[in-house]
């Protein structure tokens, strides 16, 4: 939650500064921010916060079809990864080589570095508390950032190629995170 309530639009707001850059526009300020904030993703995370933080139930009607949807999201997500992958040849681009490096070494080694900081000495988690932050931390890149980088129509051979190659190093960190840190 913390990533679609927080996270997501922080970034969402950086994309559209960055595409209104791009293009020129002469779009008022407020109107960008705007845009950013109030996208399908970030007003369904906003609803889904309030209806779980009440005692309120949707009407069956109502849930099933929003419950499917959610459940087809992830699947769409990589579907929508893979067919960007059709023809392509990752890693192709020497010349943003080094800015993979950057991300990856972020997301595989500060990400997880950085939640297990946090979780043990500020939260003062331990056992499997800490080691489901950490972890959680070493998941892939998510798939929702090439969808907002493609929606913004920003480069997303970076983007892409990061995903792709944290699809596959983040199991071997998982592993590691498990050797040091799983209880028992």
């Amino acid at each position: 939650m913390a990533q679609l309530l927080v996270i997501a639009p922080i970034y969402l707001t950086v994309f559209s500064f960055l595409s209104r850059h791009r293009a020129e526009t002469k779009e008022p300020l407020w109107k960008t921010v705007l845009k950013a904030v109030a996208n399908p993703v970030s007003i369904a995370a906003v609803v889904g916060a309030a209806v779980s933080l009440t005692s309120w139930t949707p009407p069956e009607v109502i849930w099933q079809p929003l419950d499917m949807l959610g459940h087809s999201s992830i699947p769409l997500l990589l579907l929508i990864f893979g067919m960007s992958l059709h023809g392509q040849k990752p890693f192709r681009n020497r010349e943003i080589f080094s800015d993979l490096v950057l991300g990856k070494l972020t997301k595989l080694a500060l990400m997880p570095t950085a939640a297990w900081l946090l979780g043990h000495f500020v939260f003062g988690l331990s056992g499997l508390e800490l080691f489901g932050v950490v972890a959680m931390a070493a998941l892939p890149t998510a798939q929702n950032e090439f969808l907002f980088a493609s929606q913004f129509r920003l480069p997303t051979l970076l983007v892409r190629d990061t995903i792709f190659a944290s699809s596959f190093l983040s199991l071997p960190v998982i592993l590691l995170i498990t050797l040091l840190l799983a209880p028992g």
